[in-house]
């Protein structure tokens, strides 16, 4: 083995790499990685046999690892133009045809380069020549290398294309990479250059290997200070552009560094985007919006204004220090015009409510003043009459009116017009009854077993009449002077699981007559309570002799009426 010093940089080289592809696996993922991995291993083999070749002293092994190195350095330009088309994202230009496509050349090649020693095709001759001590390999290429060396520069055309395009046409903080990506091939390819055109100051030393550490260090750089592979440029150019809100990027001076479509077309659309274009170009209220951090702003235009949604990205280094600031300003004018629309709808809504409210007000107030004024020439009627049945008969429609004037009070108090607590408006009606019809030397007890059935006016106003109706039999003519049992009324309301509503009024009193019928009774209350049960309400009505008197009424409520 012979020391080399000119192996040195290549080793130095290898390791770098090396810790770069390590640095990548543990920051990265995806198929641009993958492809980074394929290219720069590549590149390592490469080294590593050139590398041996100058460090072995057999002319043997040199022979062979130069053969072998050749063989490994035909397949680095498509490697790094496959690598080139991820990152910019043309994936979609890798496949296996192309791939077969684009290798096809390298492979054959690369097949008769290692059996050249028995044809002679790829190098016309190979020798051994000494210098200083060091024995290196000098070649005669024939016309196969020449076609091929011709190809893989057209691959390395393609790839430097492609980045001087994506240079141009990608976001400003990705171009620095991509800048330094163009030199970082570029330069492998100028020393291949000097090689051929025997320029380079060593003629006896294949001088490539070190264009290619050169481009190692570069990518080393880029990765390291700004953190190349993180982002594939041209998919986040296309995201970037066609976003539909607006996007601008500062620096941490307020230096515009990038927007997008959206952006140019709302704030730059009469005149042109100069590198020296900073913030103080913007409107004065993006300005005042960006610095205080609004999180809303209204931008006045030509013919309306529009309202956009603020916010602020700000993005800091390793180091800590502000780099750059992500303004983002997503419209919200439909959205802004809809609330306002829809406050002025809510608006007149509740001036419409206030008036409808305001009308019920007099309407319930009409409609209580009519029931009193009712109420009052019932009762100076019934003065006329000196006949007991007359003037009971006229007291009994007072009750009446009573019980409907209490149930319109209820509706109008409750929240809905349409839904009232029967159980509560029944058990307040039965102790007004009580409190204003019972008998002096009485004190009789109401004991209400009530349920909360919510239930319609239709419904409701039937309920209490009958209820009234019993009540008022019960006061006059449960507790006779016969009858020694402490005076007790009875009100029970449930509803079952089905709906069905139970109504049942009792009384602990003399109860009814045995003879009694109340289908074929002549009283009037009576006839009622059958007619609003049965007729009205489609329930079924039982009348009995328990303890007492018992009414029994069961009913479905009618929702459709309700």
């Amino acid at each position: 083995m012979q020391f080399n010093l000119f192996s040195v940089p290549i080793i130095f080289g290898i390791g770098f790499l090396s810790f770069l592809m390590y640095l990548v696996t543990q920051r990265n993922r995806g198929r641009v990685v993958t492809f980074f991995m394929i290219f720069s291993g590549l590149v390592i083999l490469y080294g590593t046999l050139f590398s041996a070749y100058l460090l072995v002293g057999n002319e043997t092994l040199q022979i062979f690892f130069f053969h072998v190195m050749v063989f490994f350095t035909i397949f680095i330009p498509p490697a790094g133009l496959f690598f080139i088309l991820e990152y910019l994202g043309y994936d979609n230009w890798i496949n296996w045809k192309n791939i077969s496509i684009f290798l096809f050349l390298p492979l054959a090649a690369g097949f008769m380069e290692l059996t050249n020693p028995l044809h002679g095709f790829f190098w016309e001759e190979i020798k051994i020549i000494s210098h200083h001590g060091f024995t290196y390999i000098q070649e005669s290429p024939g016309l196969i290398p020449l076609l091929l060396t011709t190809y893989l520069y057209f691959i390395l055309g393609i790839s430097i294309a492609l980045l001087f395009w994506g240079i141009f046409h990608i976001p400003r903080q990705h171009r620095r990479e991509l800048s330094i990506l163009v030199v970082a091939l570029a330069i492998p390819l100028v020393f291949d250059l000097f090689r051929i055109f025997h320029l380079n100051p060593w003629p006896y030393l294949y001088i490539t290997p070190y264009g290619v550490l050169i481009s190692v260090i570069l990518l080393g750089a880029s990765i390291i200070k700004y953190d190349f592979l993180n982002a594939i440029p041209a998919a986040y150019s296309r995201l970037f552009s066609d976003i539909t809100d607006v996007i601008l990027v500062f620096d941490h001076k307020y230096n515009l560094l990038d927007l997008n479509i959206a952006a140019r077309s709302l704030f730059f659309s009469q005149h042109e985007v100069h590198p020296s274009t900073s913030i103080k170009d913007l409107p004065e209220v993006i300005q005042t919006a960006i610095k205080t951090g609004d999180p809303e702003l209204a931008l006045p235009m030509q013919e309306e204004t529009r309202y956009f949604d603020v916010k602020r990205s700000e993005i800091s280094g390793k180091d800590g220090y502000l780099r750059s600031v992500v303004i983002t300003l997503h419209d919200i004018s439909l959205r802004k015009q809809t609330e306002l629309q829809l406050q002025k709808l809510i608006t007149e809504k509740e001036t419409l409510l206030s008036e409808k409210e305001i009308l019920l007000r007099e309407i319930n107030h009409r409609v209580k003043n009519n029931f009193n004024l009712a109420g009052s020439l019932l009762f100076l009627e019934a003065q006329k009459f000196q006949d007991k049945k007359v003037r009971d008969a006229f007291e009994m429609s007072r009750d009446r009116l009573r019980t409907m004037s209490l149930l319109n009070e209820r509706l109008y108090r409750s929240d809905t017009f349409n839904n009232l607590d029967l159980g509560d408006y029944l058990c307040s009606l039965a102790e007004d009854l009580i409190s204003m019809q019972s008998p002096r030397d009485l004190n009789i007890d109401l004991h209400c077993d009530v349920q909360a059935v919510p239930i319609g006016p239709r419904e409701a106003i039937p309920c209490g009449l009958i209820v009234n109706e019993l009540v008022t039999n019960s006061l006059k003519y449960a507790f006779l002077e016969d009858c020694d049992s402490k005076p007790d009324i009875f009100l029970k309301l449930s509803q079952g699981n089905d709906g069905l509503i139970k109504l049942q009024v009792d009384d602990n009193g003399c109860g009814y007559p045995e003879s009694f019928n109340h289908e074929k009774c002549d009283s009037l209350g009576m006839r009622l309570v059958h007619m609003l049960g049965q007729d009205q309400l489609s329930g079924s009505v039982k009348i009995s002799n328990e303890q007492g008197a018992c009414f029994k009424l069961t009913f479905f409520p009618d929702l459709k009426k309700n």
